[in-house]
Parts: structure tokens; sequence; C-alpha cells
């Protein structure tokens, strides 16, 4: 008999378990779905708008869940945590505008993976609502990056909670907005492999103090480091710096970037334009 009930129990708690399982798997009730293509879907809040923390699927009725909507998740100020799929590829503008009550941002991938999320706009970043960002279940305070080329715009826009950021020998550029808001980040080691720093990718980084522009480097916004804390801003390569009011400009009036407070003050202030250097001729 007791055989038996052991047996009857265990068959439960399997079944218990199974059904938990499912219904995880199909993420929070009451999300709505739309198709892209045969093969792909995108999501919105739908009617999960009272619910406090949201899990999106990777998949629903057999297609891949890889864009999270415009508006999508709009205004859910009751939301606290969001879960989000490796699978997701695109967020669109103001996916999470409004979302005040955003504390946590659980992603399902790695920073690399991160990485390569097309975000529409600021709004788009859960991470201009939330404070914690979790990647595979670990808070991300410090990133490493390796074999990453290019950091997309507002990738890591609004990680309150990061303090230092390096990268190896594949990064080229830094995207617009790729940290702007970072109020916690102070230590930022850029490779000698960088060529180009965009508008605002470092701006509002209050704690950041001291940055080393790389001799390879080439171009960088004049807005980079607006309103950062930036000090000084020290150039490996001092030499052919111009002024340029396009990104296509191949010369303009010269400027001296020895001076490395004077550097910073100029890059922390507003204006347009870019820095540019003149590449020699192999």
């Amino acid at each position: 008999m007791k055989r038996i009930f052991l047996i009857l129990t265990l068959a439960l708690a399997v079944l218990v378990f199974t059904v938990f399982m499912s219904s995880c798997g199909k993420g929070t009730e009451g999300l709505e779905f739309v198709d892209i293509n045969e093969d792909e879907c995108g999501v919105k809040c739908g009617k999960a708008t009272e619910v406090s923390e949201i899990v999106i699927p990777k998949t629903h009725e057999g297609k891949t869940v890889t864009t999270i909507m415009s508006s999508g998740f709009a205004k859910c100020e009751k939301l606290t945590s969001i879960t989000i799929p490796k699978t997701v590829t695109k967020i669109e503008m103001g996916a999470f505008y409004g979302c005040k009550s955003l504390e946590s941002v659980y992603y399902k991938g790695n920073v690399n993976n991160w990485c390569d999320i097309d975000f529409a706009h600021s709004t788009a970043n859960p991470m201009s609502e939330a404070e914690a960002f979790y990647a595979k279940g670990k808070e991300i305070t410090e990133i490493k990056l390796k074999k990453i080329s290019a950091i997309k715009p507002y990738t890591f826009f609004g990680f309150d909670r990061l303090t230092s950021f390096k990268a190896d020998e594949n990064l080229e550029a830094i995207g617009e907005n790729a940290f702007a808001g970072c109020t916690e980040l102070a230590s930022v080691e850029l490779p000698s492999s960088l060529v180009k720093l965009d508008k605002l990718c470092f701006a509002t980084c209050e704690k950041l103090k001291e940055i080393t522009i790389p001799a390879n480097t080439s171009q960088i916004h004049a807005l980079a480091f607006y309103e950062s804390g930036v000090n000084k801003v020290v150039f490996e390569n001092t030499e052919k710096w111009f002024a340029a009011s396009k990104e296509t400009d191949t010369k303009g009036e010269k400027i001296d970037v020895t001076d490395s407070e004077k550097n910073a003050k100029t890059l922390k202030k507003s204006g347009s334009g870019y820095w540019k250097r003149v590449i020699p001729n192999n």
C-alpha cells in the first residue's frame, strides 16, 4: 500500500511540475502577439497591464518572438520586472515608456547577445526606467566585451549600476547614446582598435573623470561626453585633428588636442559636428 501511495505521489509531482514548466514556457498570461512573418512575431503587453512581473516567451504558436513592439509595454505602471528571451533582436520606440515602477530586467542571453539587439530609441531600452540588469541570472555591474566590433545606439543606455567598461581589440565603434545616463560608470578602457565615438555615447556619465582616446581613433562627435564628469581627455595621437561639420568631411579647421583639460571642457559642452583626424595614405 505504501509503495502504491509513493508511486502515485511521485506521479502527481511529475504532473504538477510538467504543467508548471509548460505554463512558464508560454510566458505571462494575457500578452498580445503580432505576426511579423511566417517565422517571427512581436509582443505587446495586451491584457497584462496590471501584472507586476512579466515573462516574455521565446516562442508563440510555433513562431519565434523577435520583437518588442512600439509602445508595447508603455505606461504599464505596475510593472516591476520583465524577463526578455535571447530571441529578441529588436525593440521598437516607446516600448517601455512610462514604466515608472520597473526595477529589474532579466535577460536570458549574455551581454554579447544583448549587443545584438537593435534599440530604436532610449525609450526602447527597458533600462531607461529600470535600475538592475541581469544576464543569465547574474547582475551586471561590470562589462568586459569580447568579439564585438560595434556597440549599437542605446545598447547600455541608463544602466544605473554599471561601474566599469572595457573591450578587447575587436571593438571599432561606440554608437549614439550607447552609455548615456550610466551615472555610476567610473572606469572606461577603450581598446586600441577603436575608430569612432558617436554622438552622446558617454553623455551624463557623471562619475567618469578621465578617458584616453586610442591612437587609432579618427572620429569623435563633439557631443560624445556631453555633461559627463570628465575633466581630462587624453589623446594618444595628437596629430592632424580638425573640426568637421559633417561626418563625411575630409578637412577642416585644425584642432590642438594636446591639452587634456581643455579637451574635456570642450567635449562636455553643447556643440555640433565632429573632431576628426587625417588618416595617412598607405
